[in-house]
């Protein structure tokens, strides 16, 4: 389905639809509905299937794993990791995987 997305939206409407989802970020991040780990995994997924892999590792960094702490936003850190690893960003790579290992989960499962 992913590549019927990208495959079927001009890069202008490719774009809109980035624009939108992060329009509804910052609604989210107001509501704290941002903190719910289902509207995040939702989120990166459908960034990841827009080929935003910036704007996902961005939203990931800044909003879901911004305190440092733990965290219970597993696949959204999982999808951060692959863009970052699809993006050659090994910086937001590295501190996405220092999370996602403090928040107990085991990142040597992954294929990164």
């Amino acid at each position: 389905t992913e590549g019927m997305i990208e495959d079927a939206l001009s890069e202008k409407q490719r774009r809109s639809a980035v624009n939108l989802i992060l329009e509804a970020c910052v609604e989210a991040n107001r509501s704290g509905l941002i903190k719910k780990h289902t509207f995040t995994t939702e989120v990166v997924r459908s960034l990841r299937a827009l080929k935003a892999n910036k704007e996902c590792i961005q939203l990931v960094v800044r909003n879901v794993i911004s305190t440092g702490r733990k965290c219970r936003h597993r696949i959204a850190m999982e999808e951060a990791m692959y863009a970052a690893l699809e993006e050659r960003d090994y910086e937001s790579l590295k501190l996405i995987t220092e999370v996602f290992e403090r928040s107990g989960y085991d990142s040597r499962r992954l294929s990164i």
